[in-house]
């Protein structure tokens, strides 16, 4: 595994340092702010449309979060503390901070398959619509290696961790709502 991680890390970073474009969508579904416009216009779409269904996604999402990121920041990341492709690969060229905490599993590619899946699993949308949604999720994990921060099983393990948070979230809320009755 570590030959795989190695060679894939370098790849591609030495891709995403090569080409403006793929440096300049990798630094982007990277951003640490990228998700937090999803806590504002949810709600306030859910307000304005009085939407149950998206105050229950919303939901849904908030609780795949407050599953997911201290799981893997305070338990997983030390229990396995393995360290960032940055900190112990000078071939590596960091896109971004590389910090100085621990690389599996990625907190990036955990939270952003937990909030997919959260979504995907309430919402329920045709696969047409749906894939857009488990694709975003997917590129923000994928974007920790090619700025050069995660390890490719640093991703594949927080995606692990992520669906199974995602999914535990969704049945949860899921769970907790009953559909109306018709008097």
């Amino acid at each position: 595994m570590e030959a795989f991680d190695t060679t894939w890390v370098l790849s591609l970073n030495e891709a995403a340092n090569a080409n403006g474009g793929l440096k300049a969508l990798a630094q982007f579904f990277s951003h640490r702010m990228l998700l937090w416009p999803l806590g504002i216009l949810l709600p306030l779409f859910a307000y304005i449309f009085k939407s149950p269904k998206i105050w229950h996604v919303f939901w849904s999402m908030v609780l795949a979060t407050i599953l997911t990121d201290p799981l893997c920041h305070q338990v997983l990341k030390p229990l396995f503390a393995r360290a960032r492709p940055c900190q112990v690969m000078d071939a590596i060229v960091a896109l971004e901070n590389c910090g100085t905490g621990f690389s599996l599993p990625s907190n990036h590619a955990a939270n952003g398959m937990s909030l997919a899946i959260a979504a995907l699993l309430v919402w329920r949308p045709k696969v047409q619509e749906g894939l857009p949604v488990l694709l975003f999720g997917m590129c923000v994990g994928l974007s920790r290696v090619f700025v050069g921060v995660h390890y490719p099983s640093d991703v594949l393990a927080g995606w692990t961790v992520g669906l199974v948070m995602g999914a535990v979230a969704a049945w949860v809320v899921r769970w907790n709502v009953r559909p109306a009755t018709s008097d």
